[in-house]
């Protein structure tokens, strides 16, 4: 079953573009999207600690800080709504 995370990162563990890249590359993120700073949205089958591992294997034990968190429907905040659909469906709609 699918589940929708937040991937909160410090730029100590990587650029934007190097957390993207680990991001595109990994089988396991089955999608992701990215709207606020050091922040992706992503869906994975996963679990947080499973997805811990392959980050810290792919940037190196201790690098830099991180946190994985599953989302859940108790929370409220301004996010363009291809965010929330991804967070909340665990799918992007079409662009429009």
């Amino acid at each position: 079953m699918s589940k929708s995370y937040l991937f909160i990162y410090n730029p100590s563990l990587g650029t934007r573009e190097e957390i993207r890249e680990f991001i595109d590359n990994c089988n396991a993120i089955k999608l992701w999207r990215y709207e606020l700073s050091n922040t992706y949205f992503i869906v994975s089958e996963l679990s947080s600690d499973r997805l811990y591992k392959l980050v810290s294997n792919y940037f190196g034990d201790g690098k830099g800080t991180f946190l994985i968190s599953e989302y859940t429907d108790n929370s409220q905040g301004l996010l363009n709504e291809r965010s929330w659909a991804l967070l909340n469906d665990k799918k992007l709609p079409p662009k429009s």
